[in-house]
């Protein structure tokens, strides 16, 4: 009897890095033959969520008790199963490439114990001693991510690998000690900016930098334009490309490959008329600054919010309008 085909080991990988796969069926799929267990276990710890909840106890107005909440972080059950995993299996930890922090408020009429109790501290610096070869942090719901920059103050060996971080907020993070502490960061990407931020060497040495606040201005974001800029991705809001295309084309970015722009709140005292014309202003800037081929079928770059510039042998310009 003739051995039936297999399917190459790197497809089948492929196959388990499908987003549409649950964790159970990637959990299941490790119970069906071991052939597949290291395939699959990697793509079920690349990635993995720890969810953490502030407690929060509601306090009834015609009580007689004290009107002060009593408020606890906790994790998850799912959370806190994940942390015996790799403290029991280092080499399942040793699997995280990307760890993604997760925090919520959580409001209970009654006293309600849902997890176990921690802290935003220990837990990103217990998950990161744990986790040493995790190359991307993301913390989403943050207030503040002070803990997370102390957590990863002291996590040395993890630290050095890190070229990701992905952030709801800049509030709580120190960026002058931030960029000693991940001197390989090359990937930075903070929704919503609330210190003023100078030119710092953190922004120095990025290939891709997103900024998601639509309400961003430019005397919030970091110091961009230099010949050294390294940066190959930038995604801004339109605001801060208009600041940019007043006294700036694209060689002050000699390194930029992808340049994409969404709406803004529209700022005071400039009308419609006035953006569009900073937009094509912009455009003009472009065009004069790099050697440009128009592809077959070329969008006219007019009201443009959203665009792409991409080199090839000859660089191409591509465009997306929407409105302003």
């Amino acid at each position: 009897m003739s051995t039936p085909p297999r399917l190459p080991d790197e497809l089948i990988l492929e196959i388990f890095r499908n987003k549409s796969l649950s964790t159970g069926d990637l959990a299941i799929l490790c119970l069906i033959t071991r052939r597949f267990l290291n395939q699959v276990r990697r793509s079920l710890y690349e990635s993995v969520l720890v969810y953490l909840a502030e407690e929060r106890q509601e306090v009834h107005s015609d009580s007689d008790s004290d009107n002060d909440s009593s408020d606890r972080i906790v994790y998850t059950l799912r959370s806190w199963q994940l942390l015996r995993t790799f403290q029991d299996s280092p080499n399942l930890a040793a699997l995280v490439e990307h760890l993604h922090f997760h925090f919520e408020i959580v409001w209970h009429r009654d006293s309600v114990v849902t997890g176990v109790v921690t802290s935003q501290k220990v837990a990103c610096l217990t998950f990161l001693r744990l986790a040493r070869r995790t190359s991307k942090i993301s913390a989403s719901r943050f207030e503040s991510n002070a803990h997370l920059q102390d957590a990863i103050g002291k996590t040395r060996k993890c630290r050095e690998r890190i070229t990701h971080l992905d952030v709801d907020t800049s509030q709580g993070l120190a960026f002058p000690s931030l960029s000693t502490l991940l001197p390989n960061l090359l990937h930075l990407k903070i929704d919503s900016l609330q210190p003023r931020i100078l030119d710092l060497p953190i922004f120095q040495g990025l290939v891709s930098l997103d900024i998601g606040n639509s309400n961003s201005i430019l005397e919030y974001t970091p110091f961009l334009l230099s010949a050294r800029s390294t940066l190959r991705q930038l995604r801004i809001n339109l605001s801060i490309l208009i600041e940019i295309s007043g006294s700036n084309d694209l060689s002050d970015f000699p390194a930029l490959i992808f340049l994409h722009v969404y709406r803004s709140g529209k700022p005071a005292g400039i009308d419609s008329l006035t953006r569009i014309e900073h937009v094509l202003d912009f455009w003009k800037s472009i065009c004069r600054s790099t050697p440009f081929e128009p592809s077959p079928s070329p969008a006219r770059p007019t009201t443009t919010t959203n665009s792409s510039y991409s080199p090839t042998s000859l660089h191409q310009l591509e465009s997306r309008t929407s409105t302003l």
